[in-house]
């Protein structure tokens, strides 16, 4: 059962917040790429990561005065504050406007246009009008017709099926994808969906690992993150070491006039230092997951790593002497 969660949070948003999302004033990811020209502003309902996403996409373009609602703390909650705060201070600085701590209190369509009221964290409450939005907190499985209860198929309070390793409580019912309690990645899906078919086929042995999961933000600079940050490893009580190496350290960076990044890795505290995880921002970023995603499957160490940087320096040292 690979079911896509394809309907935006609309009857859940229409019932709390009073909001109509008619797909061309107001939208979802599902309309916003049809529109035909830049709006002049735009108000993004959401700082996850979609919602960050789009709000880079229009700054990028300089045509559109971006807004975005932020009822967090911070943009991008689920991440450690310093990837959080670097990315928020880049969109800032392209003209983004980050209303923080701010609780939306209707939005509605007003002359072909959308006027927003807010509630601030001090209590204050401001109305602003702008020409299009964008609705993007989140989606809901697409399951309502499918009667799966009456299967006795198990779901979550939130509609999600309740799998494991792809398998729900009914023996010859499997769920895969956007519709179960993991990420919802599309090479997620890809790869749990084979695992359910070699199940079936009585082909697969081993449990699928979600531990080296990757993903990538399309900021500005992009967002490399795989495995474990701070918050997870402290949520779990995970025992850590973290080491934090500055992109203006990075000859690449240097080169291309583009320090603006980092890259953090998590190790275990232990004398063993197996990855636990990285997360890189910065130009390039997205290069250095695969190396990362192999060494935590097979649970190596950090010292390994810095062991195949250094030998791949003094193979290329060589040849640029030749060179010169």
């Amino acid at each position: 059962l690979h079911v896509r969660s394809r309907r935006q949070r609309q009857m859940c948003i229409r019932d709390r917040d009073n909001i109509e999302v008619d797909g061309h004033t107001i939208m979802t990811s599902d309309h916003i790429g049809a529109l035909r020209e830049f709006p002049k502003s735009l108000v993004i309902l959401g700082a996850g990561v979609v919602g960050c996403e789009f709000a880079t996409i229009f700054a990028n373009f300089g045509q559109t005065k971006v807004n975005i609602i932020d009822r967090a703390e911070r943009i991008l909650p689920f991440e450690d504050a310093d990837v959080a705060r670097l990315c928020s201070t880049n969109l800032e600085a392209k003209g983004v406007t980050i209303h923080h701590r701010a609780k939306l209190i209707s939005m509605r369509r007003v002359g072909g246009e959308v006027e927003y009221t807010l509630e601030h964290a001090t209590g204050g409450r401001e109305t602003i009008r702008v020409q299009k939005a964008l609705v993007s907190i989140g989606r809901v499985p697409n399951t309502d017709g499918l009667d799966l209860e009456a299967a006795g198929v198990k779901l979550s309070d939130r509609g999600h099926i309740v799998c494991e390793d792809t398998r729900t409580c009914v023996p010859n019912i499997y769920a895969v994808g956007d519709v179960t309690l993991d990420a919802a990645l599309v090479s997620v899906g890809e790869i749990e969906g084979r695992h359910a078919a070699e199940l079936i086929c009585n082909g697969a042995a081993d449990s699928l690992a979600y531990d080296n999961l990757s993903t990538i933000m399309f900021l500005d600079p992009e967002v490399a993150a795989i495995g474990l940050n701070e918050q997870d490893a402290q949520t779990r009580k995970t025992p850590y070491r973290v080491a934090v190496y500055n992109y203006s350290l990075v000859n690449r960076a240097i080169a291309m006039r583009a320090t603006d990044g980092f890259v953090k890795l998590l190790v275990s505290d232990d004398d063993e230092m197996r990855i636990l995880g990285m997360r890189s921002l910065g130009v390039h970023a997205s290069t250095s997951l695969e190396a990362v995603s192999l060494m935590i499957q097979h649970g190596r160490s950090a010292r390994e790593l810095a062991e195949l940087l250094l030998s791949l320096i003094h193979i290329s040292e060589p040849t640029r002497q030749a060179e010169i």
